[in-house]
């Protein structure tokens, strides 16, 4: 089903998996998974938090029908840990 006919029906009848044929959800579980390879990842700090945000911009018309819909799905991954070492040095 595309954008055109997904909105063809009624306001009720309208999901988020039918949202620019099914991009949102896809896009949602891809990132997703990013961010629990990300919790999984030794070199990143456990305890920061991962977000995965969904924006979904709707732009009716005149005729308050939908005229066009912007899908954006983006994630915040934790910091990598960072590394720390010595180093001596013999007197001179």
């Amino acid at each position: 089903m595309n954008q055109a006919t997904a909105f063809k029906k009624k306001p009720e009848d309208i999901t988020f998996d039918a949202i620019c044929d099914g991009a949102a959800m896809s896009k949602a579980n891809q990132h997703l998974k990013e961010c629990i390879d990300d919790i999984l990842n030794p070199r990143k700090k456990a305890k920061s938090p991962r977000e995965v945000t969904i924006k979904i911009k709707i732009l009716p018309d005149e005729d308050r029908k939908i005229d066009s819909i912007e899908l954006q799905v983006s994630a915040k991954m934790a910091p990598f840990i960072p590394n720390s070492g010595e180093r001596w040095f013999d007197e001179l």
